[in-house]
């Protein structure tokens, strides 16, 4: 939870808080103007992130996201075409629209809710597995080509 939600929380007056537990806000954090009322990536084949690690151009592929707390995947589990879809959040230049509560078509990256690198408990849930992994306080998540015998044909994530 962030510490905004703490504060919110706090501000109704029905509860007292702990701000040590809290995480702290960097979502946007010295993005500028351009975070809010610009696009969020550039159109093309892949599409260009405009703000370095917000946002994700790699439909439906493993990563971390963006605080490094969890596995996850990017943006979406399908896309659906959609007439009515303007050119300017056309990112991917397809005529599709990612699913999902997303703000302009702009695809993040969701966690597993059973990959928290902080969770001891998840780590039966890694790709490589408890004698290779860490899933512990301090833990984060990190992207790469790690594989037992070969590297991994594509990105995979993992926890250490």
């Amino acid at each position: 939870i962030s510490e905004f939600s703490l504060a919110l929380l706090e501000g109704t007056g029905w509860y007292e808080v702990d701000y040590d537990m809290g995480d702290p806000f960097v979502w946007g954090k010295d993005q500028g103007c351009d975070f809010y009322f610009g696009p969020c990536l550039v159109a093309g084949d892949p599409p260009t992130n405009n703000f370095d690690g917000h946002f994700c151009t790699d439909i439906e592929t493993y990563a971390c996201t963006f605080t490094g707390t969890h596995q996850g995947y990017c943006g979406t589990n399908e896309a659906f075409a959609d007439d009515s879809i303007t050119d300017a959040i056309d990112y991917f230049q397809n005529g599709n629209v990612v699913s999902g509560p997303y703000i302009d078509n702009c695809p993040i990256v969701f966690g597993f809710p059973d990959t928290q690198c902080a969770n001891p408990d998840d780590v039966i849930y890694g790709y490589l597995g408890e004698d290779y992994e860490t899933f512990a306080t301090g833990a984060k998540c990190f992207s790469g080509t790690l594989d037992f015998s070969a590297p991994y044909d594509g990105s995979m994530v993992y926890c250490f």
